[in-house]
């Protein structure tokens, strides 16, 4: 999929944390629209709020990937404090 010295780290790091959502598989986000009922949710000031809230997430996710991919080792986070950033995202 990349080439010319790409990886998916490069790749994720252009995007963040400004357009994080166009790295995210669209499927995701219409299966979280798709749990809300049949009505126009999107267009609702509670599913706006919500939909910015689930982009902080995502936000959140993808800063912890970066942080787990560091070329180097030693700048990788550890796996206790990923459990940790990931709890206080939920």
């Amino acid at each position: 999929m990349f080439s010319d010295g790409l990886n998916l780290q490069f790749f994720a790091k252009a995007a963040f944390p400004e357009r994080v959502l166009q790295i995210i598989d669209p499927v995701l986000l219409w299966e979280i629209h798709d749990e809300d009922d049949d009505r126009d949710i999107w267009r609702t000031r509670r599913s706006h709020d919500r939909f910015l809230k689930i982009q902080e997430c995502l936000v959140s996710i993808v800063e912890i990937g970066l942080a787990c991919s560091s070329e180097v080792p030693s700048g990788r986070m550890s796996m206790r404090d990923v459990a940790a950033a990931l709890r206080e995202i939920r």
